[in-house]
């Protein structure tokens, strides 16, 4: 009962914050706001998951990998590797 109602509320809110910040930013502002509410839903199901089910997960090398490719996106974006037109 509750996966529908985590997930109707993330994609609210993607909706909300993308009609907010596209006419400033544009599409690659739909990316981000993408990005972030499926990460806070990915963190509010784990948690709630983890209430029903213990796995042991190796949370510090998924940190890792997860700030390793935000890193590497940030970097390509602001160095304007992959619009080579601008």
């Amino acid at each position: 009962m509750i996966v529908p109602l985590l997930t109707g509320f993330a994609a609210a809110l993607n909706i909300l914050l993308n009609l907010r910040l596209i006419p400033v930013y544009g599409a690659i502002a739909s990316a981000w706001v993408t990005l972030a509410t499926y990460g806070v839903l990915f963190s509010v199901s784990f948690r709630w998951g983890r209430r029903y089910q213990r796995i042991r997960y190796p949370l510090a090398r998924y940190g890792i990998l997860v700030a390793m490719i935000l890193a590497s996106t940030v970097a390509v974006q602001r160095l304007g590797i992959l619009e080579p037109w601008r």
